[in-house]
C-alpha cells in the first residue's frame, strides 16, 4: 500500500511548473484523450444497445417469440393444443395464425404480400378494433382485412375499397397443379400495426376468413408463442417441443433471426474494440510523459534514494502519479458518458427537428431515431479496461525511475 509521503511526493510531481510544462502538457493531454475515450465508448454502447432493441423488437414485432409449425397441411386440433401450451407457466399468450403469400391486384396495380390470418379478438388487439369478424360486418359481405397506410398509398386504395387477393393452391391427385384462389376482400381500416419491416407487404385478415381462402377448415398454419421473458426464450423452447410432439417443428426468434443477431454482436465487439484505441492512444501519452518526468526528476530520485528511500518506494510513487492521470481520466470520461448516453434521445429529437435523416422508407424509419440503453456491465468493462491501460501504461516508467542508480544520476549535478 502506498503511504502519506508517497502520496505527497507523487501528487507534487503531478504540478505543473515552468521547466516541467511539457510534462504537465503531455499529461493533461493523456487525461483528456482517456476522457474522451471513455465517453465515447460509453455512449456508443449504449447506442448500439438501444438501435439492437429496437431491431429486435421490429423482429419479433407482433409476432411470437416462439412458433410452432407442422408444415404445408396445417395443424388440426390446433384449440387442444394452444390450450396445453397455455398452461405453461411463464406463457403470456398463445395465437393460432395462418401465414400465407398472396398477389393483390387493384387498380391495375399487382404486388405479392403476406397475408395474415389472425382470430377476431387478437386482430382487435393489435390493430384497436379497426377490422371486424369474418363476414365483414361493414354491410358488403366482403370480409375486412387490415392494411398500412403506406400499404394503402402504394395501392392507390383507402378504407371502405375492395382489393381482390389471388393464391395458389394445390389441386389434382398429387397437389402438383396450381389452381388459383381468388376471394375479394374490403379495406377495414388503415392500422400502424402493420407498420414495420415488412408493414408495406403485409395485410392482416380474420382467421375464419383466412381458412376459407387458403383451405385450410378448421386449421392453421402455426402457433405463436409469447413468454414472460423474451431473452431467456430457450427456457421454454424443450418443453413445448416435448409437448408438441415429433410432428411439429418448433424455433425461436433467435433461431430465425440467427445471423442478424451474430451480425450485431460482431459489430458490437469490433466497435468496442476500435473506439478503445482512443483510450489506448492516451494510455502511450501516459507512458510519454512518465518517461520524460522521470528524466527531469532524476536528481530528485537520486536524492530520496541517498535520504534512504527504497526502490520500491519510487515504483510506488511514480505508478500513483501515472496511474492517477489514468483514474481522473476515467472518471470524468464515465461522469460524461453516463449524461450524454442518458440524453442522446433528445439529442436523436434535435438531429431530426433539423431535417437531418429525413426521407427515409418506412422499413428503414426507425434507424433515423437515436435511442440508447446503458448496461452496467457495459460500464464496468469500459472502466476496468481505461484504469487497466492507464496502470500497465505506468509500470515501465515507474521501474526505469526504480532502477535509477543514485551515483550516476548525481555524477554530473
Amino acid at each position: 500500500m502506498i503511504n502519506a509521503f508517497e502520496r505527497l511526493v507523487a501528487v507534487r510531481y503531478l504540478r505543473a511548473r515552468r521547466q516541467e510544462g511539457k510534462v504537465s502538457l503531455i499529461a493533461g493531454l493523456s487525461l483528456a484523450g482517456i476522457a474522451l475515450g471513455v465517453a465515447t465508448l460509453l455512449v456508443v454502447l449504449a447506442v448500439l444497445n438501444g438501435f439492437r432493441d429496437q431491431l429486435v423488437d421490429r423482429m419479433i414485432g407482433f409476432r411470437g417469440h416462439l412458433t410452432v409449425a407442422a408444415g404445408p397441411p396445417g395443424i388440426a386440433g390446433f384449440e387442444s393444443l394452444a390450450g396445453e401450451i397455455a398452461a405453461i407457466e411463464g406463457v403470456v399468450r398463445v395465437r393460432p395464425v395462418i401465414e400465407r403469400q398472396v398477389m393483390v391486384s387493384s387498380r391495375g396495380r399487382l404486388l405479392v404480400l403476406i397475408a395474415r390470418g389472425l382470430a377476431d379478438d387478437e386482430l382487435a388487439r393489435l390493430t384497436g378494433g379497426g377490422a371486424q369478424g369474418p363476414d365483414g360486418g361493414g354491410g358488403e359481405g366482403a370480409p375486412e382485412i387490415v392494411i398500412s397506410p403506406r400499404l394503402a398509398a402504394k395501392l392507390g386504395v383507402t378504407r371502405g375499397d375492395a382489393l381482390t387477393l389471388v393464391t395458389p393452391t394445390a389441386g389434382g391427385k398429387k397437389g402438383i397443379q396450381l389452381a388459383p384462389r381468388r376471394g375479394r376482400f374490403r379495406i377495414g381500416a388503415l392500422s400502424a400495426a402493420t407498420t414495420g419491416p415488412r408493414g408495406e407487404s403485409l395485410l392482416l385478415m380474420p382467421l375464419a376468413a383466412a381458412q376459407r381462402m387458403f383451405g385450410l377448415p378448421g386449421r392453421v398454419s402455426a402457433l405463436e408463442v409469447e413468454v414472460a421473458d423474451p431473452g431467456r426464450v430457450e427456457a421454454w423452447t424443450a418443453g413445448i417441443s416435448r409437448l408438441a410432439g415429433g410432428g411439429f417443428k418448433v424455433r425461436d426468434w433467435r433461431q430465425v433471426n440467427a445471423t442478424l443477431l451474430v451480425a450485431l454482436e460482431v459489430e458490437r465487439i469490433a466497435t468496442f474494440i476500435i473506439v478503445s484505441l482512443i483510450v489506448l492512444v492516451a494510455a502511450l501519452n501516459i507512458i510519454a510523459s512518465m518517461v520524460m518526468l522521470v528524466k527531469d526528476k532524476g536528481r530528485d530520485i537520486a536524492i530520496l534514494r541517498t535520504m534512504g528511500a527504497t526502490r520500491g518506494m519510487i515504483l510506488r510513487i511514480f505508478i500513483f502519479s501515472g496511474a492517477s492521470v489514468g483514474v481522473l481520466g476515467t472518471a470524468i470520461g464515465t461522469i460524461v458518458g453516463l449524461f450524454l448516453a442518458a440524453r442522446i434521445e433528445d439529442l436523436g429529437g434535435a438531429i431530426a427537428a433539423l431535417g437531418v435523416g429525413g426521407g427515409y422508407s418506412g422499413e428503414a424509419e426507425f434507424f433515423a431515431r437515436l435511442t440508447s440503453r446503458l448496461d452496467g456491465a457495459d460500464v464496468a468493462v469500459v472502466v476496468l479496461t481505461a484504469l487497466a491501460l492507464s496502470f500497465l501504461a505506468t509500470i515501465y516508467p515507474s521501474l526505469r525511475a526504480a532502477s535509477l542508480d543514485p551515483v550516476e544520476a548525481l555524477r554530473y549535478e
